[in-house]
């Protein structure tokens, strides 16, 4: 489940994903819901630092 906007409309909060591929960098993922499903997109790590 995608937690940031990354590309509206396609990828926005609580976008069920499918994880394909774990990377160094890059998680590679088919989209499960909405109107992009069936899609295989690469998103960028983020590293979640706590403040």
């Amino acid at each position: 489940m995608l937690l940031r906007n990354l590309d509206p409309p396609s990828l926005c909060n609580v976008t069920r994903l499918s994880v394909k591929k774990l990377m160094k960098n890059v998680i590679e993922a088919t989209i499960l819901t909405g109107h992009a499903k069936g899609k295989d997109v690469f998103i960028p790590r983020i590293p979640l630092i706590p403040s």
